[in-house]
């Protein structure tokens, strides 16, 4: 039915993406959020772990509804090699996507909070 994304940078380091997303009254909403990365890409328990050249960057996301989870999933980001010649999308090599999957149940509005943030190993 509706989706609003709003930013907010932290300290110049922290940065939150925040989308209130309202479902159809006769459907659930199934929604992926996606975000195309060349770091390495850890999927663990409440967390995806961005990792690049020593640095590492953490993707975490906290939905306000209890019962609607988030599913961390990552995916390739290279186009099948059979697309047609001369096709505008780049082949994407070196890429991965680093993202979510969350059902909204019908009728329902959520507000997913996700982070990113730089991981300090001490």
């Amino acid at each position: 039915k509706s989706a609003v994304r709003t930013f907010k940078l932290v300290n110049e380091d922290v940065l939150y993406i925040i989308d209130e997303i309202t479902a159809p009254e006769d459907r659930d909403a199934h929604v992926e959020w996606r975000m195309m990365t060349q770091t390495r890409v850890e999927l663990e328990k409440n967390r995806e772990v961005l990792s690049k050249s020593g640095k590492r960057m953490i993707l975490s996301t906290e939905s306000s509804d209890p019962g609607v989870t988030v599913e961390y999933a990552k995916w390739k980001a290279e186009r099948p090699a059979d697309w047609p010649e001369g096709s505008f999308d780049r082949k994407n090599s070196g890429y991965t996507v680093a993202g979510y999957k969350v059902t909204v149940p019908a009728g329902k509005s959520v507000i997913l909070t996700t982070k990113l943030s730089p991981d300090v190993v001490k």
